[in-house]
């Protein structure tokens, strides 16, 4: 096997939003949130081209595609080599080829080669065994490696295949000639365009469908690529609402809102499930199960509620905040008491006050974790990712202890004592409105109207400009679903997710012209997934996808 290149990471800077000053409390590191950030055309430097392998979903989807792989070898040994290395933009890749990455890579090079030669569409042949060997290679190492090989690559791996085939079968020779080419660099690593010139061919068709389908090129990009009409605006665009028209785009989008909403936050739902069994007063019917299952049944009725309710297609950012409907599987239904689920189910809303992407039980149990709710989590939540602002932790100082939750009536009363002096009062103006707001659901995403036989208050003063009061979640959804501070936020945390490093103000403008749909016409998100591929940033990054 060839000797595995090393690889950068990509290091990316948070959402810094635009403020202005207001009358919020003295001291407060950001005033009153702006809803109407001035874009500014801003000069932007190109960063560093850097070499980067694809993930393991990536190689895993890349082998399925390809050859019906059942063994998901890639997706089960390299997992554990993709790092979230952006806490703010969170998003996984793939990063340096260590030696335990490299044989994990081996091993499931060898797991797929091995189950794919027992499969006759891959073995037959009626003629030469050597013409049909190199047909194979041929055809599939141009989908593996995401462009045609070279008359002298298809013989370097043909050689593997005569040297198998001379100790043993066709079938052995396939098999090894398939293991070539998955342990090559060629198919882990993405091609990298010649330092100084912008992306063509293969190199923006692995980019594109990278992004779009988490996958490598089917044979229609790479036709486009290799004909030269990706190189083209009309041909590039061409590609992208074809791809984008493919129900392959909707689980990408789906993924964003996934990272969006801090993926790493499915260990926090299950030590809140586990929490609230403890807590036999508070949940006196609540048992999950111990195996940890229903912190990932939490997450994947999220990803079918974005699925369902939020498509990359014909969602629109306001259904996304304002849907009436709730995704409900086995362990959602039975831990918010509700009539018993089979699979996925889309249903109504139990409560009208429950709507939207905040009101989903993941969202609420991921920033849930104290007795009977978290609202400074929840708070901190809105404002880093609904309105791409953020406080910097308390000072080391500051006793962050809560007092015992025995000695207030409720959570909303324990909490405002506990952040009303001076070193936080400033921070928690902001913070505070907007997790009460959402008092009106438990720890693990159950509606109330009381806690503990007291009454629960849900009003709240937004701190937008002018600052807002809202009456619980719904409303709260309704008011950012609104506001062009929320959409902007989300944006260009999409634009950030989507380039995969930091955007700076000029870069974002150019977004914004392109998806005026979006901004000013409340139109649907796709708008913006178009705006953001079709931009020069994108076709043009300056580093490798």
């Amino acid at each position: 096997m060839r000797r595995l290149l090393g690889v950068l990471c990509v290091a990316l800077c948070g959402c810094v939003a635009v403020v202005t000053p207001g009358d919020s409390p003295p001291g407060s590191p950001i005033d009153e949130l702006d809803t109407a950030p001035e874009c500014i055309d801003v000069t932007s430097a190109t960063a560093a081209r850097e070499l980067q392998r694809l993930t393991s979903r990536e190689l895993d989807r890349t082998v399925v595609a390809v050859l019906g792989d059942p063994t998901h070898a890639f997706a089960n040994r390299l997992a554990s080599t993709d790092e979230l290395i952006s806490a703010k933009q969170r998003y996984f890749r793939a990063q340096s080829a260590t030696a335990v990455w490299a044989e994990a890579e081996l091993l499931a090079a060898e797991e797929v080669s091995l189950a794919a030669a027992l499969r006759p569409v891959f073995i037959e042949c009626s003629g030469d065994e050597r013409a049909c060997a190199r047909t194979f290679i041929e055809r599939y190492g141009r989908r593996l490696w995401r462009r045609t090989l070279g008359t002298s690559e298809v013989d370097t791996v043909l050689a593997t295949y005569d040297a198998a085939r001379a100790e043993g079968t066709h079938v052995d020779g396939i098999q090894t000639a398939l293991m070539t080419l998955l342990v090559s660099p060629d198919f882990f690593f993405f091609q990298a365009a010649p330092e100084g010139e912008a992306p063509k061919g293969t190199v923006l068709a692995e980019r594109l469908s990278s992004f779009l389908w988490q996958q490598g090129p089917d044979d229609a990009l790479l036709d486009a690529a290799e004909n030269g009409a990706l190189d083209t605006a009309e041909g590039f665009e061409a590609q992208v609402d074809r791809m984008l028209a493919d129900p392959r785009a909707d689980e990408t989008f789906a993924n964003f809102l996934s990272h969006w909403l801090a993926p790493e936050k499915v260990a926090t739902i299950q030590d809140s499930l586990g929490a609230a069994a403890r807590h036999s007063a508070l949940y006196p019917d609540f048992k999950p199960p111990g195996s940890g299952a229903d912190g990932d049944a939490y997450m994947r009725a999220l990803a079918g509620f974005f699925s369902t309710e939020a498509r990359v297609r014909d969602g629109s950012f306001e259904r996304l905040m304002t849907s009436p409907k709730l995704v409900v599987n086995e362990a959602v239904a039975r831990n918010l008491g509700l009539p018993a689920a089979t699979g996925l189910e889309l249903r109504d809303t139990d409560t009208p006050r429950r709507i939207g992407v905040l009101g989903q039980p993941a969202v609420l149990t991921a920033f849930g974790r104290f007795e009977g709710s978290d609202p400074v989590h929840r708070g901190v939540f809105l404002l880093r990712h609904a309105l791409c602002n953020d406080v910097p932790p308390p000072d080391a100082s500051v006793n962050t202890a809560l007092p015992p939750a025995e000695s207030y009536p409720t959570t909303r009363a324990r909490f405002t004592d506990a952040t009303q002096n001076d070193s936080c009062k400033s921070c928690h103006a902001l913070i505070n409105p907007l997790g009460f707001s959402m008092e009106n659901f438990d720890a693990v995403g159950r509606f109330r109207t009381d806690e503990q036989g007291d009454a629960v208050d849900a009003t709240a003063k937004i701190p937008t400009s002018p600052r807002i009061e809202v009456d619980g979640l719904a409303d709260l959804s309704q008011t950012l679903a609104r506001d062009p501070m929320v959409r902007s936020c989300l944006a260009r945390q999409f634009t950030t997710w989507a380039l995969r490093r930091s955007v700076d103000q000029g870069q974002f403008c150019e977004v914004r012209a392109r998806s005026k749909s979006f901004f000013e016409e409340a139109g649907p998100i796709a708008s913006l997934v178009r705006a953001v591929l079709t931009s020069d940033n994108f076709r043009n990054p300056g580093v490798a996808p």
